[in-house]
This record gives C-alpha cells, sequence and structure tokens, in this order.
C-alpha cells in the first residue's frame, strides 16, 4: 500500500475546501439566475400593465428587496472567489516546497 506524505495530505485537503467552496458558488450561480429573472418579470410587469397605486407601490418594494438580495449574492460570490485564490495560493506554495 501506498504511503501518503504529509504534502499530499495538505494537497488533499485544500482540494476538498475548493470542492466545498465551488459547489456553494454553483449554488449561489442559480439563486442569482432566479432573481434575475423574476426582476426582470417583475420590472416588465410595473412597467407594462397599468395596475393600482398600491400594487405599483408593493412591486417597488419587492423589486428593491430582491435587487437588494441579488447585491448580497453578488458579494458572497467575491468572498468564496477570494477564498478559493487563497486555497490555489496555498496548494501552489505547498506543491513547491
Amino acid at each position: 500500500m501506498e504511503e501518503l506524505t504529509v504534502k499530499q495530505i495538505k494537497v488533499d485537503m485544500f482540494q476538498k475546501k475548493a470542492d466545498v467552496c465551488s459547489k456553494q458558488s454553483d449554488t449561489l450561480y442559480k439563486k442569482a439566475f432566479i432573481i434575475l429573472a423574476v426582476l426582470g418579470g417583475l420590472g416588465t410587469l410595473l412597467i407594462k400593465v397599468e395596475t393600482t397605486e398600491t400594487i405599483q407601490n408593493y412591486g417597488r418594494v419587492v423589486f428593491i428587496l430582491l435587487s437588494v438580495g441579488l447585491l448580497v449574492i453578488y458579494l458572497k460570490l467575491s468572498m468564496i472567489n477570494k477564498e478559493l485564490k487563497k486555497i490555489l495560493n496555498e496548494i501552489k506554495r505547498i506543491i513547491n516546497e
């Protein structure tokens, strides 16, 4: 049986962390896609359809909340991207040791 070196174990650990980050970002991308579709439909509905002022105000509030949600998703993706870069740099450092 082949013995694993400390270097291989560290690299494997960081690769597993990178896989988890990748799965998180995939989930966030899917959420962002759905929110973008809803925002597009809601925006079009608010512009094109003649409705009462109350319904338009509720639509605007929902539009703003979804926009904030999209911003939060973008910020989370940015944090995950930074974490992935750190992990990849750590893997490179371990390999070059």
